[in-house]
């Protein structure tokens, strides 16, 4: 899969935007490849934390990240600080 961001500049090629999720109690952890660069900071991957039943985003965990082992370790970091205060 080729992907280009919208000012044209070849991102790199991933077949599943996929990174990271999973379930803890009725919130959802998903972290995945963007496909584009969605700020001036290179940011290409972004974990989000979803009520299971609502679908709202809490948003105090969104994160972006602009390499693919810092999304993993800030996913990590995320299921931990849920974790943690459950």
């Amino acid at each position: 899969m080729r992907t280009e961001s919208l000012d044209g500049k070849y991102n790199h090629q991933r077949p599943n935007f996929v990174v990271a999720g999973e379930a803890v109690g009725h919130l959802e952890i998903s972290t995945v490849w963007l496909g584009v660069d969605v700020s001036t900071d290179g940011d290409m991957f972004e974990t989000m934390v979803f009520h299971a039943v609502t679908g709202d985003v809490a948003s105090q965990y969104t994160r972006r990240y602009t390499t693919e082992g810092s999304a993993l370790i800030g996913h990590g970091e995320i299921v931990k600080s849920i974790t943690s205060t459950d």
